[in-house]
């Protein structure tokens, strides 16, 4: 039995790289100029791809009789056979894979997949068998996390099961939706929000009934437990739309009821829809993201310069800063006027003193007028910093010279380093002409090297980019490739194997992940080091 396994499986190694080759060779005369394609010719293909798919599913049928013979081995573990303690951290994973709506910062994550992407994991889980039931239903961490789409059939009631089997555990809510009849919430709220540890509201639209939510929750929340707050607008904002939130008291209208319950936030993430610039909301942060819609044809978020000082100085101990708005003059009795973008970075950054503790970096949409690693503000910036981690994201597949040399020199201790949206195409044409520099090969900079060298959703022209990696001073111990594009004159490349070879003189590890692998590192967001958006 196991001798012609092995003999069939010989058998069908040796067929298949002999019908891998032959169709090489029918691609090459295909590609070939002087090939005459004819109508018989496309016939035999399309065939010919029909019995392909045959074959793989007599492939799959294999595979699946050979996994269910290794699945009765008594020396495989089921994974009921394992400890409840190991499948309730495979429970936990389980649920760490699912995203929620509110991966907020994820520009792969599609609008319908955040108003759908709810993690219903820990039901499902609890449906398998009697087992994974009793054991989900026991584990109270597994239904912390509450989403409720305000537009689903009966979300409440998922939401009152869910808060029975947490315990006394805090809770971490998600409203998303149409707010418009919001009562039976809003009496929800009443029970739930004493319990609240953070509240993320995502709104498609704007509607008066936001602010009584929002009251509602503030009013019966524990002060001592809601740290979080994320309010979230996903559609764009038009010039007449009001974005301020007043949560004033319906007994003294000038007073603000909340001020107690936003002293004690720790994180505050908004976009378009905010506080006032003066609310305690933003005293004594440690996360604080002011985020305009991306669209342009969007309204963005609007701040002067003296409520932007007044923030920043009102949260000395920020860790996580994200600023994406309009910074405006707000000089008394003259005209306020948008600050070019450049003028935003030296009015922003000179107001920012991170110290010696490790940074991670992210700078957006980089505007193609401007080189900013050659402006004396952000220089400075960098010297008064230890940046760890830096992610570049440039506009849409632009390209943009970049002296990797001089980002050594600004930031030796750089380990994890992220081109998103960069292209070399450039360079096509070009190979034998010098990397034009900014400045000529400082051969003193520090003797570190990269950890970590990410290209995302990037244009990468075999000859030009390897040649322009391979120059650098300190090469990167990894490359990582996610998303890319690759070309070879001006064709597109996917022979993964040629890929690494044509940059083995930048790293020994290059690493082409699969298109549908979730964006690495998978520790950008992580609460272990402060980071500046």
């Amino acid at each position: 039995m196991l001798r012609e396994l092995r003999n069939a499986r010989e058998h069908l190694e040796q067929a298949l790289d002999r019908y891998s080759n032959a169709c090489t060779v029918v691609r090459n005369h295909a590609q070939s100029p002087q090939f005459s394609h004819s109508q018989e010719h496309s016939a035999r293909m399309e065939g010919e791809l029909a019995r392909i798919i045959n074959c793989e599913n007599k492939i799959n049928h294999a595979k699946k009789c050979i996994s269910q013979a290794i699945n009765h081995s008594p020396f495989v573990a089921r994974i009921n056979s394992l400890p409840d303690e190991i499948l309730a951290r495979i429970f936990h994973i389980a649920i760490g894979l699912q995203p929620c709506f509110t991966h907020l910062n994820d520009p792969d994550l599609e609008f319908d997949y955040k108003s759908f992407a709810c993690a219903q994991v820990p039901e499902r889980l609890s449906h398998v068998c009697c087992h994974w039931r009793r054991l989900a239903f026991s584990l109270p961490t597994l239904w912390q996390h509450i989403d409720i789409h305000a537009d689903a059939p009966d979300v409440l009631g998922r939401a009152n099961a869910r808060m029975s089997r947490v315990g006394r555990l805090p809770l971490d809510l998600h409203i998303i939706g149409f707010l418009f009849e919001v009562e039976e919430l809003k009496q929800w709220l009443v029970s739930a929000a004493p319990r609240m540890k953070s509240l993320t509201v995502i709104l498609y639209d704007l509607f008066d009934t936001l602010e009584s939510v929002l009251a509602t929750c503030f009013r019966h929340c524990s002060p001592t437990t809601f740290s979080h707050l994320t309010i979230w607008k996903e559609t764009e904002t038009k010039p007449d739309h009001n974005l301020v939130l007043s949560l004033t008291s319906p007994v003294v209208p000038d007073n603000v009821e909340f001020d107690d319950v936003f002293r004690q936030l720790e994180s505050l993430r908004i976009r378009q829809i905010h506080p006032y610039w003066g609310s305690q909301a933003y005293h004594g942060l440690s996360e604080l993201h002011l985020a305009s819609h991306r669209s342009s044809h969007s309204e963005p978020l609007e701040i002067t310069i003296p409520r932007l000082v007044g923030i920043l100085q009102a949260s000395p101990k920020l860790r996580v800063l994200r600023l994406d708005l309009k910074v405006t003059e707000g000089q008394q009795g003259a005209e306020e006027s948008s600050i070019p973008d450049l003028q935003q970075f030296e009015v922003i950054l000179p107001l920012l003193a991170p110290g010696t503790k490790p940074l991670q970096l992210t700078l957006d949409d980089l505007d193609e007028d401007y080189d900013l690693l050659l402006q004396d503000t952000v220089q400075n910036f960098f010297k008064r910093s230890n940046v760890a981690r830096l992610k570049l994201i440039f506009p849409e597949l632009d390209y943009k010279e970049l002296d990797f040399d001089l980002l050594s020199l600004l930031a030796p201790q750089l380990r994890v380093f992220i081109l998103d949206h960069y292209s070399w195409e450039e360079y096509l044409g070009e190979i034998e002409v010098p990397y034009a520099r900014f400045h000529e090969r400082d051969n003193s900079a520090p003797n570190s090297q990269l950890d970590y060298l990410y290209l995302h959703r990037c244009r990468v022209d075999l000859k030009p980019c390897s040649k322009l990696l391979g120059d650098l001073t300190h090469s990167p111990r990894v490359l990582v490739f996610w998303k890319c594009i690759f070309l070879e004159d001006g064709e597109r490349m996917f022979d993964e194997e040629e890929i690494r070879e044509a940059f083995q003189n930048v790293s020994k590890d290059v690493r082409i992940l699969k298109w549908d692998t979730p964006k690495p590192p998978d520790d950008w967001f992580s609460d272990s080091m402060p980071r500046i958006y």
